[in-house]
């Protein structure tokens, strides 16, 4: 995939901040995978 989707850069963003990323992984992620990994760090 060559082109830039327009939320890329928001998702980008998001992820970069390692609170608002460990919000949005817990509010997203399925039970399944949260019990697989550690998201207090």
């Amino acid at each position: 995939m060559t082109k830039q989707l327009k939320h890329d850069s928001l998702a980008k963003t998001i992820m970069s901040d390692p609170v608002a990323a460990q919000e949005f992984l817990e509010y997203y992620l399925p039970s399944d995978f949260k019990s697989l990994i550690d998201l207090s760090q």
